[in-house]
């Protein structure tokens, strides 16, 4: 009987002593588990002042697929209370794959980005955590270290302690009274060159003052609008081209109608001459002719079409009856019943 209970206790202890075993070793990592990426950030060595410029280098490891390309931040104008001045590409580091920590026959990816940034107020400045997503298979997101921060020194020098435990820094003096600086020869000698080109200046001004006068006076007086008009078509048939001969005729006519009728017609759009002749109850067809011509002159003067051959004479002298219908309109022939009458009475 002791016999044969033997065995059965020999095959309890080996099964314990197996599940004990089993307990102290770590449990093998799951078939197809895909190793975690690792975030690291690196900060130039110091020690670093306000306003420098500080490089920093995000690095991520991406272990199992080459293609996976990291996500990084998308950086602004600030992280945290630093200014971003700088923020590069982020790119593959060449050379950089192998053997992935803990896992068996893997291999990683580094990927890195440049960051330049500048703090202006001293002490310690906190760089927040920022996401970084890494795609494998599922969206991976990870974090920079989220005790991340910078130390700045101040740029001004440290008070020292007097000998009453107070600052060493003496306080600042009052503002000193203004005092009267010397006036030297440079002075003088430029403040009569100043004057005498002042003197010059105005003698000159008014030299001009009184040539203009005198030309004014000595001019002749203005012709009439009519004999102005003919003139000016004179002088419009004999330009060197159809365009320059057109233009002539188009501001011959606009000053006969401004001078006569009262209004700005050199300055003024063809639409608003018509608005002017209308308004005048000229003879009945006269403001559609004249508005017509100007209305050609202007197609060859700013849209560029090919003026007609012989355009310029026929237009020339449809100017020219155009202003002597106008000046009989405004100056209509007296009868001759009255003339002879104030003839006979003479």
């Amino acid at each position: 009987m002791s016999r044969s209970r033997d065995p059965i206790a020999a095959a309890a202890v080996a099964t314990a002593a197996a599940l004990l075993a089993s307990a102290a070793l770590p449990a093998p990592q799951a078939r197809g588990a895909t190793p975690r990426p690792a975030v690291g950030v690196e900060v130039a060595a110091g020690p670093h002042t306000v306003g420098d410029r500080i490089e920093l280098t995000l690095s991520v490891a991406v272990p199992g697929d080459p293609e996976a390309r990291p996500r990084f931040p998308t950086w602004g104008e600030t992280w945290g209370e630093a200014e971003v001045v700088e923020a590069g590409p982020p790119q593959q580091v060449e050379g950089a794959g192998g053997a992935a920590g803990g896992t068996a026959g893997g291999t990683e990816t580094l990927w890195r980005q440049r960051l330049v940034v500048a703090a202006f107020r001293p002490g310690r400045v906190a760089l927040p955590a920022r996401e970084i997503a890494v795609p494998l298979g599922e969206t991976v997101r990870l974090s920079t270290p989220a005790d991340l921060a910078l130390e700045i020194a101040s740029v001004l020098p440290a008070a020292e302690e007097g000998d009453d435990g107070g600052s060493a820094i003496p306080p600042p003096r009052p503002p000193a009274p203004p005092r009267a600086l010397p006036l030297g020869a440079p002075f003088w000698w430029t403040l009569a060159a100043g004057l005498a080109l002042l003197a010059a200046l105005a003698w000159l001004a008014a030299a001009r003052r009184r040539k203009g006068a005198a030309d004014a006076g000595a001019a002749a007086p203005p012709l009439p609008p009519l004999a102005e008009l003919d003139r000016a078509l004179t002088a419009a048939r004999a330009a060197g081209s159809p365009a320059e001969g057109l233009a002539g005729v188009s501001l011959a006519l606009r000053r006969f109608l401004g001078r006569t009728l009262g209004f700005p017609a050199p300055e003024s759009t063809t639409s608003e001459v018509q608005r002017q002749l209308l308004a005048r109850h000229l003879p009945t067809g006269l403001p559609r002719r004249a508005v017509d011509l100007l209305r050609a002159c202007d197609l060859v003067k700013f849209a560029r079409q090919t003026a007609p051959e012989g355009a310029v004479d026929r237009w020339a002298g449809a100017a020219a009856r155009i202003g002597r219908e106008v000046d009989r309109h405004l100056r209509p022939p007296e009868p001759e019943t009255g003339a002879a009458e104030r003839r006979e009475a003479a």
